[in-house]
This record gives structure tokens, sequence and C-alpha cells, in this order.
């Protein structure tokens, strides 16, 4: 079939069908009619995005958060496909007007998500599914939210859905005190009781903290 243009030509493509290979061929004749070998290309055609999930951090308050983790997969399973090649992670602080980690530390504006990704490890380049883990995490700060990102890409340069959660980490200890019975070692004058129907105490949240008291 014949293109349109000369040094320089296009063709209008086909509609493409997914997990299809094709090979393309093209050859020019000049005015005297000398023909070029031809040039040919074959390539598959994927327009599946993958997806991408995270396992953890995983509820609305964290207190111990040494590494992110997650899972990756190719939607599209079936031969040809490009497979996995890399899934990255973006990481925010007190969203969404604070910055994104760059690897040390929150210097990245907002306004720049594009330029916070992170790659993780536990991705091989081809598979069909990977359970990544971040490089590295942040020194998280006590009494801060976080929003975390993560999104997946493959061979063929398609990227999935952006997954995320955001959480609040914590590390102070919340406080509890018994008001009845009295402790002994403070009040020598209650070693013996005779009638006692409740347990009375108090409960009061860690310094800074805003989870609440559970339990």
């Amino acid at each position: 079939m014949p293109a349109t243009g000369a040094s320089n030509w296009t063709y209008t493509s086909p509609a493409w069908v997914a997990q299809k290979q094709y090979t393309v061929a093209a050859r020019v004749t000049d005015g005297a009619g000398n023909t070029a070998t031809s040039a040919s290309s074959a390539f598959s055609f994927d327009n599946g995005a993958p997806t991408a999930a995270i396992a953890d951090p995983d509820q609305p308050f964290e207190s111990s958060l040494a590494t992110l983790s997650g899972t990756a997969a190719e939607i599209n399973t079936s031969s040809p496909r490009g497979g996995l090649n890399l899934v990255q992670v973006s990481i925010q602080e007190n969203p969404p007007l604070g910055n994104f980690y760059d690897g040390l530390a929150f210097t990245i504006p907002s306004s720049s998500l594009d330029t916070s990704w992170r790659p993780v490890s536990g991705v091989t380049a081809g598979s069909d599914a990977a359970s990544w883990t971040t490089v590295s995490t942040p020194a998280w700060s006590a009494a801060s939210a976080y929003q975390v990102r993560v999104r997946a890409v493959d061979r063929s340069g398609n990227v999935s859905l952006t997954a995320s959660q955001t959480f609040t980490f914590e590390t102070a200890r919340p406080l509890a005190t018994i008001t009845s019975p009295a402790d002994l070692a403070l009040d020598p004058g209650t070693q013996r009781i005779s009638s006692l129907p409740s347990i009375l105490g108090t409960a009061v949240n860690g310094s800074g903290n805003t989870s609440g008291i559970q339990h």
C-alpha cells in the first residue's frame, strides 16, 4: 500500500489488536523504477496497563514503618506480552500541600509529583508479577501525615492507575491509670477491700497523638 510523502513518509495505522505480533515492511521506488531492498520491523502490540497495590502502610495510623511494600502485576498474561518494567513510589509529607521525598529529604515541591517517583526493589523486568519493597524510607516525624503513592510501568510503556494510602505516624504511648482500687503502695490503708463492684481508671492519648483510645 502506498504511503504519504517521499523522503519523510507516513502511513495510517490499522486497528492494532492487543497481544498480537506484527511485522511492518517498507520499500521505496525511484523515478527510474529502481526499488530498494525492503526494510522491516517486528513488534508486539500491548496496550493493557498493569496494576499496582500497596500492602504496607495499610492503616490510617502507623507507629512503625521500616519499609513500604506491595504488589504489581501485568493485566494481560497471554503471549506475546512485554511484562513488567518497573514500579515507582512517591511519598508526600502533610498532603496535599507538603513536599515530596527525594530519597534523602522532603525537598520536592507539592506541584512536582512527576519528579518525585522513586524506583523500588523486587521487580524483575519482563515478569508477570512482583512483590516490591522500597529501597529507602524517610525518617518519619511523629504526629505528621503522609501519603504514599505507587504505580507500575510495563515494558510497552503502559502505566498503571496510581494506588495510594494516607496515614499519620504516631510513636507516643498512651497513658493508662487505675483510680479504684487505690494502689497499696500509695495508700497503705487500702490493704483490705470488702467491696469492689467496678474497677475504675482513666486513659489519655500520647502527646501529639490523634488516633484516639481504642481499648
